[in-house]
């Protein structure tokens, strides 16, 4: 008679066990995978806010502007206080290049058909912190990824109050 080798019932459930507790744990990392994605696209951007953000007033201190239109890839570009306004259509549209256009869209939205979408000229945004703009003038610029609305509190942010003091720039990233 042949002696035949397997596993025992215990042997059977301590490897079920091992293998339940390592996937318990490694789960969780690959769930966070988007989040962290999103939190490099934002990232991203906002340093491609704030680079845009300096250029344009290397620019106009170059040329002795303070308030008006500086031409820059072509197209004129709104400066107030020295920085760019912070209106998408006259400012942001044409100086941000990430090397493609992205419009501006409908704050409450969702953002479809381009990768990025702004919103500019505002005086607030969803869960923009208070100290960005406490006089709320118009000055706001929201720009969020595809598949969000601003709503959704994922988005980049550009404030420039216009007196001359640099602007304010950040992430709100609670809905992403």
């Amino acid at each position: 008679m042949k002696n035949i080798r397997a596993f025992t019932t215990i042997e059977l459930l301590v490897a079920v066990v091992i293998i339940g507790l390592l996937a318990s744990v490694a789960l969780p990392k690959f769930i966070n995978i988007k989040d962290d994605a999103n939190d490099i696209v934002l990232r991203n951007m906002l340093t491609s806010v704030k680079s845009t953000s300096a250029l344009v007033a290397k620019k106009a201190l170059i040329s002795n502007l303070t308030t008006g239109n500086l031409r820059l890839n072509g197209n004129n570009v709104r400066v107030r206080g020295g920085y760019i306004a912070g209106h998408w259509n006259r400012a942001w549209r044409y100086a941000i290049d990430l090397g493609e256009e992205f419009r501006q869209d409908r704050a409450n939205s969702v953002c479809e058909e381009d990768r990025f979408c702004g919103a500019g000229n505002r005086r607030n945004a969803p869960g923009l912190p208070s100290d960005v703009n406490p006089s709320r003038i118009r000055g706001v610029v929201a720009i969020w990824p595809q598949g969000y609305r601003l709503r959704d509190r994922c988005y980049v942010y550009y404030f420039n109050a216009e007196d001359g003091s640099a602007p304010k720039t950040g992430i709100v990233d609670s809905g992403c």
